[in-house]
């Protein structure tokens, strides 16, 4: 018989008699939220902001490095499953299956554009000269040949420490610890395209989800009455980060990101009806839409070239329709790849 159990998260999930995997609607609705504002900060790109270069600013700080949140909530999630029993050997080929080999399926076409010689900006100089073996491995190891796949190769390596990572953090006393952990962070960058740094830069702030899901009652007795003061502290660091440096992805933009993730953590259980409903569907395949989302808008980009020309001149309300628009053509394609290959090989294909 199947019985239901609170969370303290306000999430209500069956118990059963193995491990207990209960379904956190609120960090669900997190995990949507947080793919919508990595599809943002993509979509800004289609875009010519000369006109409105400080709406360009402001929106590009505001969505940038929100590949944070996502880190944020696997380590929550990754505490709350694992906790009770875990096998690394299942956890890994898991991963290997659901993450890796959908890796290398969706990278297919953007190998054969970089394989026929047309190269993005940040491949390695003479990389065109290198052997066949030795391009697919600077590719399919760093990420290079498509925008948002520079974070695979980092996560797959948290992943690959991950039940590491939970034997030192077993005992809850071991987050005495997370203050300098986070330092770690703040001094190493995410890197660009530099797979070990992503890791180290992210481990930290895995653990920090593992934390808030540990002590989560008290967490969200917390946030209960100083949210407010995270969206400050976020705000702040954003303003602070425009004002002061010279790009995205600095520390000012971590440590608000860090503020950022606890205050979406308050404000996903507030979510209800539409909004908590659109949220739910974006997570369900978020995965799905972080593999597709760069086809999805490099199309969009040689679509609007070819038929129209010179990209269009930004601004907040164009750039809001262009997410919408480009979020619902990655779900439809997302979906369609589920309907081609079949809901059982799906998750080997997309990831969902």
């Amino acid at each position: 018989m199947t019985t239901m159990v609170n969370d303290p998260l306000g999430a209500r999930a069956p118990a059963v008699q193995t491990v207990a995997r209960e379904r956190l609607d609120d960090l669900h609705q997190f995990r949507g939220l947080a793919i919508l504002l990595i599809l943002a900060t993509h979509c800004v790109s289609f875009f010519d902001w000369d006109q409105h270069p400080l709406q360009a600013e402001l929106a590009r700080r505001t969505t940038a490095n929100t590949t944070l949140l996502f880190v944020f909530i696997g380590g929550y999630l990754f505490d709350h499953l694992s906790r009770d029993r875990f096998d690394a050997r299942d956890y890994w080929l898991k991963k290997l299956r659901f993450v890796a080999f959908p890796y290398l399926v969706i990278s297919t076409p953007a190998l054969g554009m970089a394989l026929s010689g047309r190269l993005r900006p940040d491949f390695p100089q003479g990389f065109s000269d290198w052997p066949l073996w030795r391009q697919l491995v600077e590719m399919l190891g760093t990420g290079v040949h498509l925008v948002p796949f520079w974070f695979i190769p980092g996560i797959l390596l948290l992943y690959l420490v991950a039940p590491l990572i939970r034997w030192a953090f077993q005992d809850r006393r071991a987050f005495v610890v997370m203050p300098l952990l986070l330092v770690l962070s703040l001094v190493i960058d995410r890197g660009t395209f530099q797979p070990w740094k992503a890791a180290l830069h992210f481990m930290p702030i895995w653990v920090l989800g593992m934390a808030a899901c540990r002590f989560r009652a008290q967490v969200c007795s917390w946030l209960a009455w100083s949210w407010p003061l995270f969206w400050l502290a976020a705000a702040v660091a954003m303003l602070a980060e425009l004002a002061w440096m010279p790009g995205t992805h600095s520390p000012l933009s971590t440590l608000g990101k860090l503020m950022l993730a606890f205050a979406l953590l308050h404000l996903v259980g507030q979510f209800k009806g539409a909004p908590a409903h659109l949220l739910e569907l974006l997570g369900d395949v978020s995965f799905g839409l972080f593999f597709v989302h760069s086809y999805v808008i490099t199309a969009g980009k040689l679509a609007w070239a070819r038929f129209v020309g010179a990209p269009p001149q930004g601004n907040g309300l164009l750039l809001l329709l262009a997410i919408g628009l480009f979020t619902l053509f990655s779900y439809v394609l997302v979906h369609a790849l589920i309907r081609l290959v079949g809901r059982n090989r799906s998750r080997m294909i997309v990831g969902v």
